[in-house]
């Protein structure tokens, strides 16, 4: 296995929101943070809102319709 590939536990992600779009949402704000917090990381920055995400590291609040 390179380097450069990962092993995402995506079933995770499912698991912990109902909604899969929601989810995504969560994910891509975190990227964004995270890219803007250190643009010059070599680390992927959703790959690692991914995992911040499965892990139950990110806080989020679902809003009232």
């Amino acid at each position: 296995m390179e380097t450069n590939e990962y092993i995402l536990p995506i079933e995770g992600i499912w698991n912990i929101m109902d909604n899969k779009y929601k989810a995504l949402v969560v994910i891509g704000k975190e990227a964004r943070r995270i890219f803007q917090v250190n643009p010059q990381s070599s680390d992927n920055p959703v790959v690692l809102a991914i995992q911040r995400f499965v892990n139950g590291e990110i806080a989020y609040e679902e809003a009232e319709e």
